[in-house]
């Protein structure tokens, strides 16, 4: 048995157009689909409506992050499998299908891939690459670390949930998550076709800061058992972190769409240089933190 938990703090709007291509996946698999909300959104949709949808909802408190409302969906989802997506994604044809196929007594995680439901504007183009390039259909094994896996498009096995969704209440990002499972031996495998599509608008200011905040709580997590030395080459290496990233995600997705690719780079470095400056910040805010 399968389920699906979505992870919703946007506008019910969006949450609908993930639903509409989550759901009848859903309905074909007979996987029961659970939606956590923070509450204050509660007066934009009923419990009635997501009854109506054939979904559950969790309501949330107020200041739940993503990751924390990833664990609320996750603890509230039953079943062997639980596919984990966000409603800033819409579902591409056969993603639950793709998920189920990878599902084997030899894995606990199921990654998928990620591709862009609104290429039409460069800057939301760019925008998807910045923040979802790394994990395109081509990208690279993770060279025995945990493999690039996003919480956007993953299913997890029942007997990984209950730690999964511990973490993530808690507050940590995938990243942190299956670097920890990887390190237990759990085991992974990646599936690109299982794909969702990033499907935000998005304005500039806006994203350079959510940018800018990423890349500084990941250097901070990075940075924790990190000696000074290896902080100032941290720090170092951030200049070009914005040319190095560019090219990863050209190898990861960039290759499967050229055009859109060159049309969106301009953006797309704009937005790895905010993530390179909160980097740069969150290391030295870690060395001081560390004295």
């Amino acid at each position: 048995m399968i389920s699906i938990a979505i992870a919703s703090c946007r506008d019910i709007r969006l949450l609908r157009e993930t639903l509409d291509t989550v759901l009848p996946q859903a309905l074909l698999a007979g996987a029961r689909v659970t939606v956590a909300r923070p509450n204050h959104l509660r007066e934009a949709s009923s419990d009635a409506e997501f009854d109506e949808w054939g979904c559950r909802v969790v309501w949330c408190a107020p200041d739940s992050s993503i990751p924390q409302l990833r664990g609320a969906a996750l603890s509230a989802s039953t079943g062997d499998w639980v596919a984990l997506t966000e409603d800033n994604c819409v579902a591409a044809p056969g993603w639950l299908g793709h998920l189920r196929a990878g599902a084997s007594s030899a894995v606990q995680v199921v990654g998928g891939s990620m591709g862009n439901a609104r290429p039409g504007r460069a800057i939301d183009a760019g925008a998807a690459y910045a923040e979802y390039g790394f994990f395109g259909p081509d990208r690279a094994g993770g060279g025995g670390r945990a493999p690039l896996v996003t919480g956007a498009t993953v299913m997890y096995h029942r007997s990984v949930v209950e730690q999964v969704s511990d973490w993530a209440v808690a507050g940590d990002w995938e990243d942190v998550i299956h670097g920890r499972l990887c390190q237990a031996d759990v085991r992974f495998a990646v599936l690109p076709d299982a794909m969702m599509l990033q499907n935000l608008e998005y304005r500039l200011g806006d994203f350079c800061m959510d940018r800018y905040q990423h890349g500084r709580d990941y250097a901070r997590v990075r940075a924790r058992d990190a000696s000074l030395g290896m902080r100032v080459r941290f720090i170092a290496a951030t200049p070009v972190l914005p040319v190095v990233l560019a090219w990863r995600i050209w190898r990861s997705a960039g290759r499967a769409t050229p055009a859109q690719f060159a049309r969106a780079l301009p953006w797309t470095v704009t937005f790895l240089s905010a993530w390179a400056a909160g980097e740069a910040v969150g290391y030295l805010t870690a060395g001081r933190e560390h004295g």
